[in-house]
């Protein structure tokens, strides 16, 4: 291995450790849907229940879990990725739409049901979306909606 080659790895594992310096206890990774996107979203999807979400965001690996060191999605911390919305779902409390991850993320993330949280009831915590589809698929949009956004560790709001 030549000087370059040496010095290229030695900065991309120092870039891949700082990428996962975050407190697991107390941040998360997840995708930052865009403003457009967000945008697009709110056009598109209208809000069911009484507190709206109009900023989104998509919860890929939760609070609480560490992130081993080879862990797929270290990779991706800082990244624009693609996604699709796909359905929508709502019940008397929530209401939810699924998302359809990039390659490389949809395998990488550990929740079951990638989505945003469109809209919620009073004193209905937006975690609630994710026993709503537990229970269903949703409707299928006639047209799936492209959004964008970056990975990145968010703080855990208390």
């Amino acid at each position: 291995m030549n000087f370059d080659e040496r010095l290229i790895t030695i900065l991309l594992e120092a870039k891949r450790s700082k990428s996962l310096d975050y407190d697991h206890e107390n941040q998360y990774i997840g995708i930052k849907w865009s403003d457009k996107s967000n945008d697009t979203v709110n056009r598109h999807i209208k809000p069911h229940h009484k507190i709206p979400h109009s900023r989104h965001h998509t919860t890929l690996h939760p609070p609480g879990e560490k992130l081993h060191k080879n862990h797929p999605l270290r990779d991706h911390i800082g990244k624009e990725v693609t996604g699709h919305v796909t359905h929508t779902a709502k019940d008397d409390n929530i209401q939810a739409a699924r998302v359809r991850l990039p390659k490389g993320i949809d395998k990488a993330h550990s929740r079951d049901h990638p989505h945003i949280t469109i809209s919620r009831g009073e004193k209905i915590p937006a975690k609630q979306s994710n026993d709503m589809l537990q229970n269903t698929q949703g409707d299928r949009l006639d047209k799936h909606i492209p959004i964008t956004g970056t990975v990145q560790v968010f703080n855990l709001d208390k």
